[in-house]
């Protein structure tokens, strides 16, 4: 829920109210995993790449508003925006940020914008995700996904190789905090403060650099603050 410091204007706030997205969200170490349903808000352009892959075949997905593609799956660079059609809403993405290593070289893995997935790549992705706990390597998981396929460049890089910033870790672990104690039944401005930032408006510019949403949206809360409906 955007606090007085948000700059978003009211209309759209009540919007992301209006259609949250409901489902599941696991937290790593500068990644993340939604699965479930979309709603209408899409996301504004944030600085994780995303992998989009529909649950059921296919999804239509439209970026910069180009006409929607009918796609099995696909990876949407860091400061991109996209939209899925409402029509088949469910969804798996992984949120990997782009100033961290695993993030990085997934986002060069992309030559477009939005980088279309095979239905064969999309598949190796969704098996991914399904392994995916917050405790997973996803720079580790990643080698294996390429490796595996036989395609791309499976040199992931280690962390060495691109600066670690310490800073984006904080956020994304201030983030799962504040996630658990949402989820354990503390009213999201109190869970926001016991992790860490300093004010409601902070967690509210995290969540939309990390995902392209606000906390109210990503988590499923309805206008009046309460949870729609948390998932463990």
């Amino acid at each position: 829920m955007p606090s007085t410091r948000d700059r978003t204007p009211r209309a759209a706030a009540g919007a992301a109210h209006a259609d949250p997205w409901r489902g599941d969200l696991i937290v790593g170490s500068g990644w993340a995993r939604f699965f479930g349903r979309v709603g209408l808000t899409a996301p504004i352009a944030c600085r994780s790449v995303q992998v989009v892959t529909a649950i059921c075949s296919w999804n239509r997905i439209a970026s910069r508003g180009a006409a929607a593609q009918r796609l099995a799956g696909a990876i949407v660079r860091s400061g991109e925006t996209y939209q899925v059609d409402p029509e088949r809403p469910q969804v798996m993405i992984v949120f990997a940020d782009a100033r961290l290593p695993a993030g990085r070289w997934l986002d060069a893995q992309a030559k477009l914008p939005l980088q279309r997935l095979s239905s064969a790549s999309a598949k190796h992705w969704r098996r991914l995700m399904f392994a995916l706990s917050p405790a997973s390597d996803l720079k580790s998981l990643l080698g294996s996904l390429y490796e595996d396929r036989g395609d791309g460049d499976a040199d992931v890089p280690v962390s060495g190789s691109v600066t670690r910033s310490a800073a984006v870790i904080i956020v994304w672990q201030r983030v799962a905090s504040t996630i658990r104690a949402y989820r354990d039944g503390i009213e999201l401005p109190q869970a926001a403060r016991d992790a860490g930032f300093p004010s409601m408006g902070h967690c509210t510019r995290a969540f939309r650099q990390l995902f392209g949403l606000s906390p109210a949206t990503l988590l499923g809360m309805y206008h009046d603050g309460h949870s729609a409906a948390p998932t463990r």
